[in-house]
């Protein structure tokens, strides 16, 4: 698709984002690119987990805060399937938080 300068100027944040979350798009529908914005959530939280190894917390906390945030936006945009992924990976997050929390109390 042609790059188009008034696109550009009417929506500059879709319309440069749109090559990353066409393919998205295409699998989950409409709405659903936003399942890119996953992609530098999770290189986030893997340069926190690998800039503290020893407090993976950090991460975990960073992960479960913005995949939060992320699926209440796209459950407000009616963005089911993308707010479903986005939940999940937010329950992700906050299972191995726990799981962190109760190994280290035991003593692991």
């Amino acid at each position: 698709m042609p790059l188009n300068g008034s696109d550009l100027i009417n929506d500059p944040f879709g319309t440069i984002f749109e090559a990353f979350t066409s393919f998205f798009e295409s699998i989950l529908g409409p709405g659903g690119g936003n399942v890119f914005f996953l992609v530098p959530i999770l290189v986030l939280a893997y340069g926190l987990w690998v800039k503290n190894p020893e407090k993976p917390i950090i991460a975990m906390i960073f992960l479960i805060g913005s995949s939060a945030i992320l699926s209440l936006g796209n459950i407000f945009m009616h963005a089911w399937g993308a707010a479903v992924i986005c939940i999940v990976l937010s329950a992700l997050g906050l299972t191995a938080m726990v799981m962190n929390v109760v190994l280290h109390r035991g003593g692991m």
